[in-house]
């Protein structure tokens, strides 16, 4: 009974860490930290191999169905001009930050996307290309 239990919850675990979306992009691997409420928090590797970049998607937020175009904001763990800091809702604070568009390939998840980086005085726009890794062949 004990060990059915047992496999029963690493089944779970499983199950439940491979339903977390994830993308293979130009900037590397993106994933799908969290929703605060209509806010979703995407992470992708920043400049340094223990930063990550968190961009923050309003209106993406628990939305699996309705995906289109989105709009928020992005913030680094690292130095720049920004003249201001920003805050994410998951206590990020940094004065690396800029605006960023998503716009998914299709309405329903997993869905592939296109964002679109600028940083906080609006220029130097880089284009993000991100893959499922449902649509990913495996090696």
């Amino acid at each position: 009974m004990r060990r059915m239990l047992i496999l029963g919850v690493i089944s779970l675990s499983t199950s439940v860490q491979a339903e977390v979306p994830r993308w293979q992009s130009n900037y590397g691997d993106v994933i799908y930290e969290a929703d605060f409420g209509e806010i979703a928090v995407l992470s992708f590797s920043g400049p340094h191999p223990s930063h990550r970049v968190h961009m923050y998607i309003e209106g993406l937020g628990s939305n699996h169905d309705k995906r289109d175009v989105f709009s928020g904001y992005w913030i680094a763990p690292a130095q720049s001009d920004c003249p201001t800091k920003m805050s994410g809702e998951d206590g990020l604070t940094s004065n690396t930050w800029g605006s960023v568009e998503i716009t998914f390939d299709n309405a329903s998840s997993p869905s592939s996307f296109i964002a679109r980086l600028e940083n906080c005085f609006g220029k130097g726009m880089e284009a993000m290309r991100a893959i499922t890794q449902h649509d990913v062949a495996a090696p």
